[in-house]
C-alpha cells in the first residue's frame, strides 16, 4: 500500500535501502535521495554542498542550545573514544529577562488565539488548540536541534540564500499544525486519531537524531522546506495509525506548498521512506512520552 501511494517500485526500494546504509558516501545524492524538480534549485544546492568550511564559521557562532535535552553526537571522535551512539548534554540557555518573558507569553497567546480561530467549526475538543500548539513547538524544538547539531555540515542556507537558522526562527510552525488538523478533520478523522498521527510524526522526527540521519533530514528541509517535510511525514504517520487513509495526491494538492507539487511529492515521500528504511512503526515508550507532552498546557501561561 505504501509503495503504491508513494510511486515506489521493488527495485527502487532495494536500491534505496542499500544507498541509505552507505553512510560514508559523499553528498546526499550518494545516499539515494532525490532532488526536487525545480529549475536551477538542485544545481544551486549541489554547488553549496561542497562549501562547508566557509559556512561553518557563520553558523556555529550563532547557534543556541536547547535546555535540558540530550542528543546524539553527530560524529565520533576516534581520539577520545566516543562513538556516535553516545549522547552529550546541550548547555542550557540563559534565563529570560522580564521583557523576554513577556514577549514569549504574548507569542504563545497569539499562537493559541490563531489556532482557536483556525479550528473553529471543525468539531474539535477544547484541547484541540493546545494539542496543535504543542505539536508546533515540538517540531520547532526538534528542527532547531537538527540545525544546531549539523551546523557547518554541507550547506547551512536555504536556496534563497537565507541562513537556515534565520529561516527556522521566522517559520510559523503554528500554521503547519493548524492546517494539518483542519485537513484531517475535513476527512472526518477523529481528533484523537489526528493527535495520534501528530505524535507518530514527532516520533519519526525524533528518531532521526542520529549521526547518519540528521544531515539527511537537514537536506530534506533545504530541498522541500520544513512545512512539506512535516506534512509528508504526517502522511506516512497516518498510514501507520489509520485504517482508512487519505490518498497522497490530496496531501500534495491541498497541503503541499512551494516545490512540493506533482512528481516532487513522490520524491519527498520516497526520500522520507528511505530515511525510515521503509518502517512505519515507532517506539512505544517514545510515543507515550510525546503523547503526554501534547496534553500539557504551555508552561509560560502557568507562571504567575
Amino acid at each position: 500500500m505504501i509503495g503504491g501511494r508513494a510511486g515506489l517500485s521493488k527495485s527502487e526500494e532495494t536500491a534505496g535501502g542499500a544507498a541509505h546504509d552507505n553512510t560514508q558516501a559523499a553528498g546526499p545524492q550518494a545516499k539515494g535521495l532525490r532532488f526536487p524538480d525545480i529549475h536551477g534549485r538542485a544545481s544551486a544546492i549541489a554547488g553549496k554542498a561542497d562549501n562547508t568550511k566557509e559556512e561553518k564559521d557563520k553558523t556555529t557562532a550563532g547557534s543556541q542550545a536547547v535546555s535540558g535535552q540530550t542528543v546524539s553526537s553527530i560524529k565520533s571522535n576516534p581520539q577520545s573514544g566516543h562513538s556516535p551512539s553516545q549522547s552529550h548534554t546541550v548547555s542550557p540557555p540563559q534565563s529570560m529577562g522580564p521583557k523576554s518573558v513577556y514577549s514569549e507569553r504574548m507569542r504563545v497567546i497569539a499562537m493559541l488565539d490563531y489556532l482557536k480561530a483556525k479550528l473553529k467549526g471543525m468539531g474539535c475538543n477544547a484541547d484541540g488548540p493546545t494539542v496543535c500548539f504543542n505539536f508546533a513547538e515540538l517540531c520547532r524544538e526538534y528542527l532547531f536541534r537538527m540545525q544546531e547539531l549539523t551546523a557547518g555540515e554541507n550547506t547551512d542556507s536555504m536556496p534563497s540564500g537565507e541562513p537556515l537558522r534565520e529561516y527556522l526562527e521566522a517559520f510559523n510552525f503554528g500554521r503547519v499544525s493548524g492546517r494539518l488538523m483542519v485537513f484531517l478533520r475535513r476527512y472526518h478523522i477523529h481528533q484523537e486519531d489526528v493527535q495520534a498521527v501528530m505524535v507518530t510524526t514527532l516520533c519519526y522526527i525524533k528518531s532521526m537524531e542520529t549521526p547518519t540521519l540528521l544531515p539527511l533530514l537537514k537536506q530534506m528541509v533545504l530541498w522541500f522546506d520544513a512545512n512539506n517535510v512535516v506534512y509528508f511525514l504526517s502522511f506516512l504517520a497516518h498510514i501507520f495509525v489509520l485504517d482508512d487513509t487519505v490518498p497522497l495526491k490530496y496531501w500534495g494538492e491541498i497541503l503541499g506548498e512551494g516545490v512540493a507539487k506533482g512528481t516532487n511529492v513522490n520524491k519527498c515521500v520516497r526520500n522520507l521512506l528511505k530515511m525510515r528504511k521503509y518502517r512505519l512503526d515507532v517506539d512505544r515508550a517514545t510515543f507515550d512520552g510525546i503523547h503526554k507532552q501534547l496534553q500539557n498546557k504551555p508552561q509560560i501561561l502557568l507562571q504567575s
